[in-house]
């Protein structure tokens, strides 16, 4: 049985060649590998297999991977796994549909592309140490307040946190219930969308930093608002935001700016 600290990757591609390509070049004792030929198979795959990583070509069948990365983000369970798309087709117009449907990265399907994997894959799975703040100002993250209305976006912040080793997250679903949370609970970070029911994000933070127990405590606002309006969030403390729609790697980036992740330690 692997170890648990193997990371499974699920390989989409229809030809054996390039299967055989990527296996050998992403060799390694800490992953394990599984391959499919279509999206069809790929769904089942991720489904039942629960990969950690997907790398698809975007010729996989009658729908593209394109295509399969869109329905993969509709899919809250999955919703947050890193996806690479690799084709042979134009690297400017492939790249930027890329990113339009939701893929964390593009790559050629030449052997310059696959020989990137392993350094695609790092990035993925270890936010880059240079996003880090300098050892003397970093916490550990034990336990992460979520807060947010929406039971899918929770759900797939969830995820992303589960990704880098951050197992105890607490949820709420307005600033009432973050308020009550943060005087009840240990918190290392809040994550707080900005519209919600009752009290919206910015009120809460509001209380927070007025009472002087809570007021270091590290708030990233994920929000679809305005530059002003985030600028005026800023101001009244909160440390960062996240522009709606993010991936993945912008959330843990994001998070390694205000402290070490449970898997970095």
């Amino acid at each position: 049985m692997p170890s648990k600290n193997v990371k499974k990757i699920l390989f989409v591609e229809p030809s054996n060649v390039i299967q055989k390509k990527l296996a050998l070049s992403l060799a390694n004792e800490s992953f394990e590998f599984r391959a499919v030929k279509n999206a069809d198979q790929a769904l089942v795959a991720i489904i039942r297999w629960h990969p950690d990583i997907l790398i698809s070509s975007i010729e996989v069948g009658n729908i593209t991977g394109f295509d399969l990365c869109l329905i993969i983000r509709m899919m809250p369970d999955f919703v947050g796994m890193p996806i690479i798309l690799f084709s042979s087709s134009d690297p400017k117009n492939a790249s930027q549909k890329a990113e339009d449907v939701g893929a964390d990265y593009y790559v050629q399907k030449d052997e310059k592309g696959i020989s990137s994997l392993n350094r695609i894959i790092t990035d993925i799975l270890h936010v880059p140490e240079a996003s880090l703040l300098p050892s003397d100002e970093k916490r550990p993250i034990r336990t992460v307040l979520l807060v947010d209305d929406s039971v899918t976006m929770r759900k797939i912040i969830r995820n992303i946190l589960l990704g880098i080793g951050i197992t105890n997250v607490l949820e709420a679903h307005d600033g009432v219930e973050g308020l009550q949370l943060i005087k009840t609970e240990a918190i290392d970070l809040v994550i707080s969308d900005w519209s919600m029911p009752r009290m919206n994000g910015l009120e809460m933070v509001k209380k927070i930093r007025t009472n002087s127990q809570f007021d270091s405590i590290p708030i990233v606002m994920v929000t679809a608002e305005v530059e002003e309006e985030i600028q005026k969030a800023m101001h009244l403390g909160v440390n960062d935001y996240l522009r709606k729609p993010f991936n993945p790697l912008d959330m843990k980036k994001m998070i390694a700016k205000f402290t070490e992740c449970a898997t970095e330690k």
